[in-house]
């Protein structure tokens, strides 16, 4: 259950140039649909403007500048805003991040080229699903990963290694069985539940479950946050990192001390104790590529919940929450629907009893998982301080 505007990089007159084009190419594509002639004519003129300067402008720079910016860990975070009021609207933040390892857009790209082919853009957009303009930001953004010419493009050995290191990095290293059988003594020992903090433990195989779904999806490497994990899905992500040599680490809140100092003993996780109540941390502030929780099934409990989340999220993060409702009671699933819809998240996936608990009969001992997306839309819902966060407090 744990923003930065567009800059185009310093790379002198030639790479302008490029970033100009590109931007041109992607918006006539998306008007006109004739990306073939646009491109072709702008990257014509790039590469005779590049034929004579590369020799001395992009030479040079390649020869001064590290190799280490494709592989790198991302940008430091700038300095978050000052205890945001969390009755105020988020601020907007634009659709594409630099301070993200690779999001999805770009993994689903550099797969479409991993082939090594040089492939004109209207098959790579093809190949990929992604839109004529994700294309056009990474190719500005990475131009070191992407060999040009006319209207088509092929990986650098660069971008190679790139896609390359973050499908390695997508890939558990190991399966739900191993993954499991080195939870189960871990999980012996976790602290008894709080059922005045609606704390019910998911089944082991959920919380394997969950933690293969994060680790495909990229997450771990995007910065993982979990808001309460009593199902120890922390745990099970950090036991994946471990196995596969990984430094990243998981970052966990939690209200319950004893659950933090459980999870903290585990040094691929970074575990506080914090009532969402009070802000958000600054340090969690804007953060983190995802955030999963698990929340409490009151009303209020959910909307605050699901604002923390928000508020943590880097621009183009994604929230994972779980909720689900007894067929009797389809119109408490409904209200939950709409607070999402009010916090201004996109719905990418839902899947349905991806989620089953050693209790929580109430809802049928399952629930469905919610993959959704931060947008510049995203804002706060309003909570009222003083209703009860938890079932037992609101009677339901």
């Amino acid at each position: 259950m744990k923003s930065v505007g567009q800059r185009a990089p310093p790379q002198g007159r030639l790479r302008t140039r490029e970033a100009r084009s590109i931007r041109a190419d992607a918006e006539t594509d998306a008007e006109t649909d004739a990306e073939t002639d646009a491109e072709t004519e702008t990257e014509t003129e790039t590469e005779t403007d590049a034929e004579t300067e590369t020799e001395t402008e992009t030479e040079t720079e390649t020869e001064t500048e590290t190799e280490t910016d494709a592989d790198a860990d991302p940008d430091p975070d700038p300095d978050p805003d000052p205890d945001p009021d969390p009755a105020r609207p988020l601020a907007p933040r634009p659709v594409f991040s630099n301070d993200s390892p690779m999001n999805d857009g770009d993994f689903r790209l550099l797969r479409a080229l991993a082939s090594g082919e040089r492939l004109p853009r209207t098959e790579v957009i093809r190949r990929s699903g992604e839109a004529h303009s994700v294309l056009a930001d990474l190719e500005l953004r990475k131009g070191k990963w992407f060999e040009r010419r006319g209207p088509e493009v092929q990986l650098t050995d660069k971008g190679l290694r790139a896609f390359t290191m973050e499908r390695d990095a997508r890939t558990p290293a190991l399966d739900a069985d191993a993954l499991r059988a080195r939870l189960q003594e871990r999980a012996r020992e976790r602290p008894s539940p709080r059922r005045e903090l609606d704390q019910v433990h998911a089944t082991l195989d959920t919380t394997v479950r969950r933690a293969l779904h994060l680790v495909r999806a990229g997450e771990a490497q995007r910065g993982l946050l979990l808001l309460g994990d009593d199902d120890l899905t922390s745990l099970a992500v950090a036991e994946l990192l471990r196995a596969a040599g990984s430094e990243r680490s998981v970052h966990v809140l939690d209200v319950d001390p004893r659950l933090v100092e459980f999870l903290g003993a585990d040094d691929r996780i970074e575990a506080a104790t914090h009532d969402l109540r009070e802000p958000l941390p600054k340090s969690h502030r804007g953060r983190f590529g995802a955030v999963f929780t698990d929340p409490p099934y009151a009303p209020a409990g959910f909307r605050l919940f699901n604002n923390r989340a928000t508020e943590a999220l880097k621009n183009d993060g994604r929230l994972y929450v779980c909720f689900g409702q007894s067929r009797r009671a389809l119109e408490r699933g409904l209200a939950k629907q709409r607070v999402l819809a009010e916090l201004g998240v996109l719905i990418e996936a839902v899947h349905p009893d991806f989620n089953e608990y050693d209790g929580a009969e109430s809802i049928g001992a399952r629930s469905s998982l919610w993959v959704t997306r931060r947008t510049p839309q995203t804002r706060p819902v309003p909570v009222d301080p003083d209703a009860p966060l938890y079932t037992r407090d609101a009677g339901d």
